[in-house]
């Protein structure tokens, strides 16, 4: 109870013991949801797909082609390997893994040059995924 003089004792130590209980809740739920977030963490590295690497790819290799192709590209095809866009660090191997299945991929993108307008088509193979049309033999060529 207020007397003339404020608060007193006894409604400090009632008070200050209701804070304590309300930080001990808050803290306990904190740590309870903090336990949770590496499984979070694991279920959001999981999302991606093999149609995310392919996007990689096809990415890559259209900024290959225009900041290191010195060539013209005329009607012709042009491979461009995994291998040679990880040697321009313009993609890294965690960006080739299918992380649900530890699944590592390797492969190549078809550039081309349709009516003045470049285009990438991108094929990977992995151990448990392979793009429909994918030709091993392509990967040799840099």
């Amino acid at each position: 109870m207020l007397n003339k003089n404020g608060w007193g004792y006894r409604e400090f130590l009632i008070g200050g013991a209701v804070v304590l209980l309300a930080l001990l809740f808050a803290t306990f739920f904190i740590i309870r949801l903090y336990s949770n977030l590496p499984k979070l963490n694991t279920f959001l590295a999981d999302s991606v797909e093999y149609q995310d690497i392919e996007e990689s790819v096809k990415t890559a290799s259209l900024k290959y082609i225009s900041n290191y192709y010195d060539e013209e590209i005329g009607s012709g095809v042009i491979v461009v390997s995994t291998v040679n866009l990880k040697k321009y660090n313009l993609i890294i191997d965690a960006d080739l893994i299918q992380t649900s299945n530890n699944d590592l991929c390797n492969g190549y993108a078809l550039v081309k040059n349709n009516d003045g307008m470049i285009s990438s088509e991108p094929f990977i193979n992995c151990d448990k995924y392979q793009t429909s049309g994918f030709q091993e033999w392509r990967i040799s060529v840099e």
